[in-house]
């Protein structure tokens, strides 16, 4: 479990500044990323995680959050 949350993570830290990209433009797999991005950082803060990490899930999780409303409030 570590090291799948270690290897998301850094996935994610490298493709933040293109997170968007990551969103889907269909809102119920938008809310389903976001909710997968949620779990992450939970994850990520449980079991310690560098605080880097912690960040950058962080960033992304705003990410996903301002796609997602902006594509179910265009529905």
């Amino acid at each position: 479990m570590k090291r799948t949350l270690i290897a998301l993570a850094t996935a994610i830290i490298a493709t933040t500044a293109h997170a968007q990209a990551v969103v889907s433009n269909d809102c119920r797999l938008s809310r389903f990323i976001e909710a997968y991005a949620w779990q992450a950082l939970d994850d990520a803060e449980r079991t310690n995680v560098s605080q880097d990490l912690q960040n950058g899930l962080r960033v992304y999780l705003r990410t996903v959050q301002q796609q997602t409303k902006k594509v179910c409030s265009s529905r």
